[in-house]
């Protein structure tokens, strides 16, 4: 009996990945902030000409995760962003950021089941997880396969998120130690998911995730661009001038 409720209940899944998830949540932010919206509007915002078969489950995929609620029913829902929603789009800190990532991660019914059989997310091959999906879980076949591709992209961006902690800029000079990373002590290292890009002619390290999402991947290159970029150029020009000075 209890394998037959399991079975209906891990049925339903999210039909979208978190990440498309949240992007949907922050086009409706987008256009109503805070507000409540209706359902058609929201759907709209979201890039959808209206309440249909495409659109229901992406609806009903952002409710899963845990970023809107539904408010009335029928031809009157509305919908609203929640307040996990806004501590992934407006977060107080990057920390806050990444646990709510990963509790709307665990919000669906069938992540919370899965991550009970794989603790830590642990999870076997593809095809060893589309066989159980559709005999544990009682996923459908046609279904498992975007499930699984949704599952890994899903937990990809959860790992973007890890919190990490930088590493220490160390000088010589008595006191100069300068700690870069909240709540470190001196000379703890990076952590695992992370990589230190040193900056040419200097003693300057630029540390980041080494898994990005397309759009911090872009705000990063923008920035190097604009920032990054002359400042090397200013080095290496002073550089030059020092030589000049010393010959």
């Amino acid at each position: 009996m209890m394998d037959t409720i399991k079975k209906q209940k891990s049925r339903e899944y999210p039909a979208i990945s978190l990440p498309k998830a949240v992007e949907m949540a922050r086009r409706v932010y987008d256009k109503d902030r805070w507000v409540e919206a209706p359902a058609l509007t929201a759907v709209k915002h979201m890039g959808y000409a209206g309440l249909n078969g495409g659109s229901r489950p992406v609806l009903s995929a952002l409710k899963k995760y845990g970023l809107v609620e539904y408010l009335g029913s029928s031809d009157n829902m509305r919908v609203k962003l929640t307040d996990l929603a806004k501590r992934i789009l407006l977060p107080a800190s990057e920390a806050e950021r990444a646990e709510a990532v990963r509790e709307a991660m665990n919000a669906p019914v069938i992540h919370g089941e899965l991550l009970e059989a794989f603790p830590n997310w642990d999870l076997p091959s593809d095809e060893t997880l589309s066989a159980r999906l559709e005999r544990e879980f009682g996923l459908q076949n046609a279904a498992v396969k975007s499930f699984v591709s949704d599952l890994r992209d899903s937990l990809e961006y959860v790992g973007s998120f890890r919190q990490s902690r930088l590493n220490v800029v160390h000088d010589d000079r008595p006191g100069a130690n300068q700690n870069l990373g909240a709540g470190n002590d001196a000379g703890e290292a990076v952590d695992a998911g992370m990589m230190k890009l040193p900056m040419p002619r200097s003693s300057t390290f630029i540390v980041m995730p080494q898994v990005l999402d397309a759009l911090e991947a872009r705000r990063i290159l923008s920035w190097l661009s604009r920032v990054v970029t002359p400042a090397v150029k200013f080095a290496s020009e002073s550089e030059d001038i020092a030589e000049e000075i010393r010959a």
